[in-house]
């Protein structure tokens, strides 16, 4: 009788901070844009069978990419966008369909603000129209196959394709990336057995639903960054020595990222450098045979990460292997390196004024640089092709 009442002594105030524990959590997910930890990026991301992951149609977030938040629109296509449009499949109007990774979908930046919706806004002054297909963590296995089933399957229609291509595409095609029996694209990745991720879907579900549970992932992540921050601090990554006596651990982390390095780095370019340009090379020809094939035009731009700035890479393999695969295939091809290293700006000026801080993606500026220097370089030229073509 007396451990009977134990029991409910503990258990009945232990009830009622679980109610108020998840009944807080309810209210915090719909008053701090921050709590949405991961919840919203399970809302706008999801899986494919065909081309590995892409974006769920018609979404309108909140997403946060490191500390920023930032609004997130998809299309009926489940393409960033303006704002939730329907997009037809055939349209009277010429079309560009732009390709790419994280720099293209534009990390941590809104629509308008990307490099995509400049040059969408640049666009619609001729009356064409832009539609911005490109995700995170895309390399040319999932360009082509993306683009040829939106193509082939869905029966869109555009006239012109631009690819930008990423240096880490050569990484990736070499550990990420491979091709199912029937073309398309899985992971390289070990996938844990179902009853792990269940678990790992109940932890998450847990950390958004939970004030507890969500303070104890961001004590954990605090923990993590500073354990990173000692880390940095101790390695030996290529430019440390670039930043001396002001040495930023932060700043260190951007510039000497692994898959980065191999457009100068002889030892990362002999370790999967020569492999994933083969590879590369020989899916990007799939997609210009697919595209010549159905009458549309391709363009492909390069571009330079942090760490090709930093060691003033300007001929750079990047840039002189896709400008001569494209002398190959007679398609447009547009350097931007030049819009990073021009000589007016140091290294360290360009990637405080043009980059997220610890980062290797573009900020508001660096999207804006990009927007301005592609138009310049190809715009015109292709509002002229398409404008003559209809």
């Amino acid at each position: 009788m007396v451990l009977g009442k134990k029991f409910r002594f503990v258990m009945i105030p232990l009830g009622i901070i679980i109610i108020l524990d998840f009944a807080g959590a309810q209210i915090a997910k719909r008053t701090f844009p921050y709590w949405a930890y991961g919840e919203n990026s399970n809302k706008y991301r999801v899986s494919s069978q065909v081309y590995r992951h892409g974006l769920a149609p018609n979404k309108d977030v909140v997403a946060k990419f490191g500390p920023r938040l930032y609004p997130i629109k998809t299309n009926s296509l489940g393409f960033k966008d303006r704002d939730n449009r329907d997009v037809p499949l055939r349209a009277t109007f010429p079309r560009i369909l732009l390709m790419g990774d994280s720099f293209t979908e534009g990390a941590g930046v809104e629509f308008q603000s990307t490099f995509a919706g400049q040059l969408m806004k640049r666009f619609a002054e001729y009356d064409i129209d832009l539609l911005n297909a490109g995700v995170s963590a895309y390399s040319p296995s999932i360009y082509f196959t993306k683009i040829r089933y939106l193509l082939e399957n869905i029966g869109l229609k555009v006239d012109e394709v631009i690819v930008f291509i990423d240096i880490s595409d050569i990484w990736e095609e070499v550990y990420y990336w491979v091709f199912r029996s029937d073309g398309t694209v899985a992971s390289r990745q070990v996938h844990h057995p179902e009853g792990i991720s269940r678990l790992k879907d109940f932890r998450h579900f847990l950390r958004d639903n939970s004030i507890l549970f969500n303070l104890g992932y961001r004590v954990r992540d605090l923990i993590k960054f500073y354990l990173n921050y000692v880390k940095m601090k101790m390695q030996d990554g290529p430019f440390q020595v670039k930043f001396g006596e002001d040495f930023d651990p932060i700043e260190a982390k951007m510039i000497n990222f692994e898959k980065g390095r191999w457009t100068f780095d002889e030892e990362e370019y002999a370790r999967y450098g020569e492999r994933g340009f083969a590879k590369a090379s020989r899916i990007m020809e799939e997609l210009s045979t697919l595209l010549r094939q159905k009458g549309i035009g391709l363009t492909i731009a390069v571009y330079p990460w942090p760490a090709q700035i930093m060691a003033k890479d300007v001929k750079s393999r990047q840039v002189y292997f896709w400008r001569d695969w494209c002398l190959r295939e007679k398609c447009r091809f547009v350097n931007l390196f030049p819009a990073f290293m021009d000589g007016e700006r140091s290294a360290e000026t360009v990637l405080k004024e043009d980059f997220i801080r610890g980062d290797i993606h573009w900020n508001e500026s660096g999207h804006t640089r990009t927007a301005e220097s592609f138009w310049e370089l190809a715009g015109k030229d292709l509002v002229n092709g398409l404008v003559d073509s209809r």
